[in-house]
């Protein structure tokens, strides 16, 4: 049956409807990027930050929602609702958490039933905008201004109790506070206030001396201009960045340095002393000083001025004195010009025939105030009887009192006469009797043996023998021949003829390196041998890592030679091994030599991987604090405080090639030098930069501590690792104030590096050694201008 129009077309505008919506539908969920079945399911909701968000009264910050499906999949589009634990404590609205009052509450989001939470605590504190800031908290405790554009985004800014901040009985109770975030800077100096409690300031410690600190590893520094205002009981300060602030108590006297030492001075003359305080942050200190005197016989001193009296000739010691610290200065107190010379002892003796009497005779020499005259030249001469003297030439003593070293009585029977002469003085000259009375075949020595001088010089007393008769009696026209029999030295005048005293001297004689001996021999009687030695002009050991451990030709990243310490098995040398041309230890002896002619020895007591602190690298090889039989490693390699330092090493495999005996550690002397290079394996390892200077610190006062010259220590600062370590500028910047205490620093990061050692040089010729990263090693252009460096400045102090 056929249908009418109307009902056709009616029928027909329904499935055209039911078709567009079907469209629809299908066009929205392609759309939406999902399938065309039903939305995955929410399984967990993730929120960012957490688990805790810190906030300030009025400071907000947004938190992130993110839904998770079943496999951890991120899913979009979902409904979040925000939800506050207390509204009272902190509000939210699409996220953004923002701090009503101190307390905490909890923040949670919900997604389709799932619900996640984060923790949010309103602590002290203000908000800081682009505009500036100012803000009290705590009671009126502190007070925080920032001026504007000191910030560029709106931060919070907390205030907190301080934890974990440096112990210091200086810090005035109640008043040291943790400002957040630490990373937080300002483009200008914002002012800080704390107020402090008089009652926590010590009662020997005056308020006036309360300044602002802050926290700086293990130490507080003092905020240079901070203030203190005695009536508002505040301190104020500006700082550049958040951290940790405190009020300390002002500091006492950590070092007392003395104005002069080793003076001379004239009895009865007058020297003004004064001495310069400084605390530990090495801030000049102005307080009550109590001079003194070792020996007030010797040299008087005023207790509160300083000034300094000569008593007579002779050495003492002053020491200024202050809040328990003290500087000691030497002083040599000296006479006027000599006036006069007057007997002393030994006259009238009776004495064998040619023997020397009991007491050499001897006078005194004084000035025009009757006080002994030191370093006076006195004659002494035999002017009858025939003896003989030696010591002719005496210098008088710090008493005054010269004598030769004997008169010996001429061989007949009779007075003798002896006179001590001594220029134009009054009294000169003075005349000594004796009377010889009737008294003893071989060779003896004279002077000369014992001695100890640099090599390639010749000895300051040359050798000299003494020929006797079978009654002791000195023989003339003996000839003597002198020969070096060990040592590689040299003679000039070695065949020599006895003199009327029997006495017969070599020309000269040059030592060698080492041990020397010579021989004197003549005829009939036997021989007599001279020992000396001749001892290294300078002497230098290296002491450091890989980089003063190995040798690298050019940029060749594979090490060719390593010290007889290192830890490294194929590149080890046997003891006594010269240092190689490839290592700094042989490329600063071989600038020495060319440039002087004096001896030098340098011994390479690097060890690659080694660091500043205790324990052992992974070979097994001790750092440089580290203790073997009761004795550091530093103390072993470079003050050779045990000889040899048998090491204990671990054996087997643990220490390649088994124990070391560092047979080559000296101990060095005044004009020798360490060279240190150590402190990046430290960083690799999370030292902190401050605790490796802490430890360099500590060689430098062992140094010191044994009596030796601190600027013959060298230091470098320290050259990049690829990749950077952003902690090496802050050390190499903490080893450059290492040379307040006297030390040469040797700039190594400027030859190789142009951002303080963060990165290798990308300019000129290539630093470092080829090696796969990390880059360790720098190349062998920079160990030549190394040794440069060192050997022209142990050259300037060096004669």
């Amino acid at each position: 049956m056929r249908l009418p129009r109307s009902h056709r077309v009616r029928s027909g505008a329904r499935s055209i409807s039911l078709f567009r919506t079907a469209a629809a539908l299908l066009c929205i969920a392609v759309a939406c990027g999902e399938p065309t079945g039903p939305p995955v399911p929410v399984a967990s909701v993730i929120l960012s930050p957490a688990p805790t968000v810190e906030l300030v009264p009025g400071g907000s910050e947004t938190i992130h929602a993110t839904p998770k499906d079943s496999l951890g999949n991120s899913l979009n589009n979902r409904q979040t609702t925000w939800a506050t634990s207390d509204p009272t404590i902190v509000t939210v609205a699409a996220g953004v958490a923002t701090g009503v009052a101190l307390g905490t509450a909890t923040i949670t989001a919900t997604i389709e039933g799932h619900s996640a939470s984060v923790e949010v605590h309103v602590v002290d504190g203000g908000v800081v905008g682009s505009t500036g800031a100012s803000f009290t908290v705590l009671g009126g405790i502190v007070a925080l201004t920032v001026p504007a554009g000191a910030v560029t985004a709106t931060r919070n800014v907390t205030v907190k109790p301080a934890v974990g901040a440096p112990a210091n009985p200086r810090v005035v109770v109640g008043t040291a506070f943790d400002f957040g975030p630490a990373s937080l800077t300002f483009a200008q100096a914002a002012t800080l206030t704390l107020k402090y409690d008089p009652n926590k300031v010590d009662s020997d410690s005056p308020e006036s001396g309360l300044r602002l600190y802050e926290s700086a590893g293990t130490r507080w520094r003092l905020i240079d201009g901070s203030t203190v205002n005695v009536t508002d009981k505040t301190v104020s300060g500006h700082v550049s960045h958040l951290g940790t602030y405190a009020v300390l108590m002002q500091p006492r006297v950590e070092t007392v340095e003395i104005n002069r030492n080793n003076d001379s001075l004239r009895v009865a003359r007058t020297l003004q002393y004064s001495a310069i305080l400084k605390d530990n942050e090495g801030l000049v200190l102005n307080r009550a000083i109590l001079w003194s005197t070792s020996n007030a016989s010797i040299v008087a001193i005023d207790a509160g001025t300083g000034a300094a009296t000569g008593v007579y000739p002779g050495e003492a010691t002053i020491t200024a004195t202050s809040e328990g610290k003290s500087a000691s200065s030497r002083i040599t107190i000296v006479s006027g010009p000599a006036a006069s010379i007057v007997p002393q002892s030994g006259d009238g003796q009776i004495a064998p025939l040619s023997e020397p009497v009991p007491t050499p005779p001897s006078i005194k020499v004084l000035d025009n105030e009757n006080v002994p005259v030191k370093g006076v030249t006195v004659t002494f001469a035999v002017t009858s009887g025939g003896g003989t003297v030696t010591g002719a030439e005496a210098v008088t003593n710090i008493d005054g009192i010269a004598a030769p070293a004997s008169w010996t009585l001429g061989p007949l029977p009779g007075a003798n006469t002896l006179s001590a002469t001594s220029g134009v003085l009054t009294g000169s000259p003075v005349t000594f009797t004796a009377n010889g009375v009737p008294a003893p075949s071989a060779m003896t020595i004279e002077a000369g043996n014992g001695q100890s001088v640099f090599a390639a010089t010749a000895v300051p007393v040359p050798p000299s023998v003494k020929i006797l008769d079978s009654k002791g009696r000195t023989v003339p026209g003996v000839t003597v021949t002198f020969t070096v029999q060990s040592g590689g030295g040299s003679i000039t005048g070695g065949s020599q003829v006895t003199n009327a005293q029997g006495i017969a001297t070599v020309g000269s004689w040059v030592l060698g390196l080492g041990s020397n001996t010579l021989v004197a021999t003549a005829p009939v009687v036997a021989p007599v041998t001279f020992t000396a030695t001749g001892t290294v002009r300078v002497q230098v050991v290296t002491f450091g890592d890989s980089n003063t451990d190995a040798g690298y030709a050019g940029t060749d990243p594979v090490a060719k030679v390593g010290s007889y310490v290192s830890s490294g098995v194929s590149i080890r040398v046997p003891a006594g091994t010269p240092n190689s041309s490839l290592q700094l230890a042989g490329k600063i002896e071989a600038q020495w030599r060319a440039r002087r002619p004096q001896t030098i020895r340098v011994v390479n007591h690097g060890i690659s991987g080694t660091s500043t602190g205790t324990g052992r690298t992974g070979p097994g090889a001790p750092n440089a604090r580290t203790e073997v039989n009761g004795v550091t490693r530093f103390a072993g390699e470079v003050l050779g405080l045990a000889y040899p330092w048998s090491g204990g090493e671990p054996t087997g495999l643990s220490y390649p090639n088994g124990p070391i005996l560092r047979v080559q550690a000296f101990r060095p002397r005044p004009d020798d030098f360490v060279y240190i290079s150590m402190g990046t394996n430290d960083l690799t390892e999370g030292v902190a930069p401050a605790t490796v200077a802490s430890n360099l610190e500590w060689m430098i006062d062992q140094w010191i501590a044994a009596g030796l010259p601190a600027d013959h220590i060298l230091m470098t600062t320290l050259p990049p690792r690829s990749p950077s370590n952003p902690a090496i500028p802050t050390l190499n910047n903490l080893i450059r104030g290492l040379g307040a205490k006297g030390i040469h620093i040797v700039e190594l990061t400027t030859i190789v590096s142009d951002d303080n050692g963060l990165n290798w040089k990308s300019t000129g010729p290539q630093p470092y050694v080829s090696e796969a990263p990390p880059v360790l090693h720098y190349a062998e252009w920079v160990r030549d201008a190394l040794a440069d460096l060192v050997v022209t400045y142990i050259s300037s102090k060096t004669p």
